[in-house]
């Protein structure tokens, strides 16, 4: 009796099956495939399992079905699932789970906007975030670099998009020790769009403290560290969707703000703990806390 397939499953790739000249490849490392999934059949990869379990994981288990359907897939709704994934993962701190889906979104807007998009800036920075994440910093530069041009090509682009690669740089820049660069990129993204008293921007005046506290300039960083204080001096009820975004932005940086920030955010502001479940689950795993 034939047994029904369960997803995650891959089995042979038949090459005969494939369109003439068409060569299929690993989705992660571009080698030639000899294993596909065996429900879609749509994605191939290479003979390390772990590629196929890393894909499975970080995007292919919420698009499977999708390309399963006899029906025509829209390449934009491969995006929007793809970069709601990789922004769910980055916010959740899982880097690697974050990349695949980051890297599915980056090819399907090369397909449907085509190349030196500015759409392209979007799924770069996403890749660029994961492995900055994943210490691969020189990668993560050429990433940054690419959204740089494709930016320097579209003037009329969104501040949004100058906010994150400044955001990105500076990540990249303390990563890699280079504290002027960084202190000098955190300083844009906190000014060019949302200015110094936005939530939206609170995630990065954190990282701002962390950076002078380690060029050890002790004045600027108390004055820091109180700005974040009535920043963060709202109310949680009345301001939901200001604060939410700054949960979102504070828990992607959890881990970057070393454990002395931490320790002092957690004495100053208690309440935020049971306003972000997620960022509760995170302090409760770093610090082994009761709460």
């Amino acid at each position: 009796m034939k047994m029904p397939l369960v997803l995650g499953q891959t089995c042979k790739a038949t090459p005969l099956a494939f369109p003439k000249g068409m060569k299929k490849v690993c989705e992660l490392c571009q080698s030639p495939a000899c294993l596909q999934c065996a429900m879609c059949t749509a994605f191939c990869y290479c003979g390390h399992a772990e590629h196929q379990r890393a894909d499975w994981v970080g995007i292919h288990e919420r698009i499977c079905k999708l390309f399963s359907d006899k029906e025509t897939k829209s390449g934009l709704e491969v995006i929007e699932i793809c970069t709601l994934v990789a922004q769910s993962k980055l916010f959740e701190g899982k880097h690697q789970e974050a990349w695949p889906a980051a890297l599915l979104c980056l090819r399907y807007t090369e397909d449907v906007h085509g190349p030196q998009s500015v759409h392209q800036a979007h799924a770069f920075l996403l890749l660029a975030e994961a492995n900055i994440g994943l210490g691969n910093l020189a990668l993560a530069a050429e990433l940054l670099s690419q959204v740089e041009w494709v930016l320097l090509e579209t003037p009329e682009c969104r501040n949004s998009l100058l906010q994150r690669l400044n955001g990105n740089f500076g990540c990249l820049h303390a990563a890699t020790g280079n504290l002027e660069d960084a202190r000098f990129y955190f300083a844009n993204d906190v000014n060019i769009f949302f200015g110094v008293n936005s939530t939206f921007t609170a995630g990065s005046l954190f990282l701002m403290v962390d950076v002078f506290a380690k060029m050890k300039k002790t004045v600027i960083t108390r004055s820091l560290y109180q700005e974040i204080r009535s920043v963060l001096n709202i109310e949680y009820d009345e301001d939901y969707k200001h604060s939410s975004i700054f949960y979102r932005s504070l828990c992607n940086h959890w881990i970057g703000i070393g454990p002395f920030w931490q320790l002092l955010w957690l004495i100053s502001n208690p309440g935020l703990l049971y306003a972000s479940p997620f960022l509760t689950r995170k302090i409760r795993a770093d610090w082994n806390l009761q709460i």
